[in-house]
């Protein structure tokens, strides 16, 4: 199965508090990163963020066709060229705010995106919102 046939993730497939997602060391310092995580149904596609000496996690799906992956063929950081502090479907155009996960404009017809809670805990990403440390 590639990455584009994956079935799409909602927050009731979410994986278990306290699932390791990745290292911070493993993400970007601009862009964000995909991670793909087994569940006890489907697999959750979620893409991680460092932004403002924090991590922000969303579920990759835009809003527009039901949740299609925001990253068509594995390509792209997820931010908007031109403008960091927007995150931008690369399949529809949609923008959505790093910070909020808003919509700004585009396709996502005022819709944000779904917001996956983590936590940072000795340099590690994890679901879930036991404790929150800045970076």
């Amino acid at each position: 199965m590639t990455n584009r046939d994956m079935p799409l993730s909602d927050l009731t497939n979410q994986p278990k508090r306290g699932t390791r997602v990745c290292a911070v060391a493993d993400l970007p310092l601009l862009g964000g990163k995909e991670f793909i995580l087994p569940t006890e149904g489907k697999p959750f596609r979620m893409m991680v963020f460092r932004h403002a000496g924090t991590i922000l996690a969303y579920i990759n799906g835009c809003k527009h066709f039901l949740g299609t992956p925001l990253n068509p063929n594995n390509l792209g950081n997820f931010l908007h060229p031109q403008d960091s502090s927007l995150i931008r479907c690369g399949v529809h155009g949609a923008l959505y705010h790093l910070a909020t996960g808003a919509c700004a404009q585009g396709e996502c017809d005022g819709v944000g995106l779904d917001g996956v809670p983590v936590h940072v805990r000795e340099g590690e990403v994890f679901i879930g919102t036991d404790v929150e440390v800045s970076i």
